[in-house]
This record gives structure tokens, sequence and C-alpha cells, in this order.
């Protein structure tokens, strides 16, 4: 396991009447665990002096998250994801069901960046 990592993400609301979310959260990495082909990350909120609340933003409350991948072939993987937030706050379930239904598919675009990113550093 590799040292946890403190994170701080803020999301920008989509309509202007809804306060910006943000999250303090440590991430975990796992590499070649339980075998050589798997890669796990693993986030939860914390609490840090350092990165306190403000009133620009709700700070939203991450339970647990995390991405389960494995390597089935040369070009084929496995992605399980798991999220349990809680973004605080009252939003009108319309736009909680409209923002959620983009979210599966921002997450896998950005895993994708990141994972390229790991690939390319141990190439060099």
């Amino acid at each position: 396991m590799e040292i946890p990592e403190i994170l701080y993400m803020s999301l920008e609301s989509p309509v202007f009447f809804i306060k910006n979310r943000d999250w303090v959260q440590q991430r975990k990495a796992w590499k070649k665990t339980p075998n050589e082909n798997t890669f796990i990350l693993h986030f939860k909120s914390v609490e840090l002096d350092d990165v306190p609340e403000t009133s620009k933003c709700v700070r939203a409350h991450t339970y647990i998250s995390g991405y389960f991948v494995t390597k089935i072939s040369e070009n084929k993987s496995l992605l399980i994801i798991i999220a349990m937030n809680d973004i605080k706050g009252s939003i009108p379930k319309w736009l909680v069901n409209r923002e959620s239904a983009k979210a599966p598919k921002k997450w896998v675009e950005n895993l994708k960046k990141g994972m390229e990113k790991i690939r390319n550093d141990a190439k060099k």
C-alpha cells in the first residue's frame, strides 16, 4: 500500500441558485493487490484544520468511494465503482437526477486519464 494522499476537490454548481460543493478526501492506492493485474483506489472524507470550510462552498462528505480495476486481457479491463457521498444541503431532485446520470461517465474519463499517466510514468 502506498502512503495516503490528501485531496481537495471543488465542483461548480450547474445552476446559479445552488452553492458549489467541495470535498477533502484521503486517497489510498493499492497496486498489484490481490494480484499483478489489479489496482484499487479508496477515498473517504477527512477533516483538516489546514482546509477549513468556507462560505463559498458546502462541504460534501464521502463515506466511501473507490475503484477496483483488473486487467482481463491485453485490451480489456473490469472496472467496479463504488460511491457513497452526501452532497449536503438542499438540492432539487430533478437536478440531482440530471447531474448524477452524468457522473459515472466523468469518473471513468478521469480514471482513464489517471491510468494513462501511471502507465506513462512507469515507462520512464
